[in-house]
């Protein structure tokens, strides 16, 4: 299905006078000139909006962003030092040959 046309504005890389105007599917006006092929999408709604006024088309204003929350600052306080935990002591493993070294010394 073809898109509509919402207007015309002079092409800039032919000079031809009738490229078209139509709108993305996220809303946006897009250039097409069907002289030379040449594209234009803007990006934003600011630059599409400012495609529309070209075309003598009165935009619906611009939506600003509202400013995100700033993030927490750092404090720039050492943190507290905690002292390492003592290794556990490992335990003499018994020996089968034990009782060997008993008679000897005996």
């Amino acid at each position: 299905m073809a898109k509509e046309i919402i207007g015309t504005c002079p092409c800039p890389e032919c000079g031809m006078s009738g490229a078209e105007v139509k709108k993305t599917k996220a809303g946006l006006a897009y250039r097409w000139c069907p002289e030379c092929h040449a594209q234009y999408f803007p990006r934003c709604e600011a630059t599409s909006a400012r495609l529309l006024e070209k075309c003598g088309i009165k935009p619906e204003p611009v939506r600003e962003r509202e400013p995100e929350p700033e993030a927490p600052k750092p404090s720039l306080a050492p943190a507290p030092v905690q002292k390492p935990e003592p290794k556990p002591q490992r335990k003499p493993v018994a020996n089968p040959f034990d009782f060997l070294l008993k008679q000897a010394t005996a």
